[in-house]
């Protein structure tokens, strides 16, 4: 599983476009601990990063 940090919502829209299958994710603390334990798998997710 790959983390994407996209810095931008161009950046955001452009890898939903690119990996449709990605989780967004806003948080992502409970969705996590079910990855580690086997429960949901994601191919990849992306958080985005605000400088502010």
């Amino acid at each position: 599983m790959g983390v994407i940090i996209a810095k931008s919502v161009n950046e955001a829209c452009a890898v939903l476009a690119e990996n449709p299958a990605t989780t967004v994710l806003a948080g992502g603390t409970d969705l996590m601990v079910q990855v580690n334990r086997g429960a949901h798998s994601m191919d990849s997710c992306f958080r985005l990063k605000s400088n502010t």
